[in-house]
């Protein structure tokens, strides 16, 4: 046997002892890798007994009501001396108009961290239940719907007629001289669109 063929020789033996192994493989498709675990979006946080929440829409339908003549948004916070003092003046205005066909809705523009600060002020002055809360993300839509001229100062009140209509704003604090004429022309049919602002900051 030639060199060559000795050389030959020996590289059939060890393409034969060593298989397969030693021609390369051809991969198959890669299997994905897995993922690290996404964590699971929180949870929305439960609301506290005795508050709901609400968006303009569905507060506007409420002026929208079969035999509701106008609706009257007051809209405070707990952290609002000024609202602290005006609510229970509003609370009494609502009683003495209450066959009139007006409704009165309480709205809280606290956050969720003041949540209970704004029930317990409601339960002190022994306000209507459930607090009313403006839903959480909506704030920006809320003001808009309310007006667009409202510089979201509090306490603020909002006349809508039945239908969803804008009829007079009242912005920062208002004595009872200041409202009880509007409504009085509003049930008669007179018109009282307009705005009153008190001349001092808004909270």
């Amino acid at each position: 046997m030639t060199r060559g063929g000795v050389v030959l020789a020996l590289v059939a033996a060890l393409l034969t002892a060593c298989g397969d192994d030693v021609v390369p493989r051809k991969r198959g498709p890669q299997a994905p890798q897995p993922s690290a675990a996404t964590p699971p979006p929180p949870s929305a946080a439960k609301l506290p007994d005795g508050l709901i929440t609400i968006d303009a829409p569905a507060l506007l339908a409420r002026a929208r009501a079969p035999g509701v003549r106008g609706l009257l948004v007051s809209v405070w916070a707990s952290w609002c001396g000024s609202c602290r003092e005006e609510l229970p003046l509003l609370f009494q205005m609502r009683d003495a108009f209450a066959t009139t066909g007006l409704d009165w809705a309480f709205v809280s523009g606290d956050d969720p961290p003041g949540y209970d600060a704004a029930l317990k002020l409601m339960h002190e002055l022994k306000g209507p239940s459930p607090t009313v809360v403006v839903a959480p993300g909506t704030m920006g839509a809320f003001k808009r719907a309310m007006s667009p001229s409202w510089r979201g100062g509090i306490p603020a009140m909002f006349l809508f007629d039945s239908t969803g209509k804008l009829r007079h704003l009242w912005e920062g604090p208002i004595l009872e001289h200041e409202i009880a004429p509007v409504l009085q022309a509003f049930l008669a049919g007179e018109a009282v669109d307009g705005e009153t602002r008190t001349t001092g900051p808004a909270q």
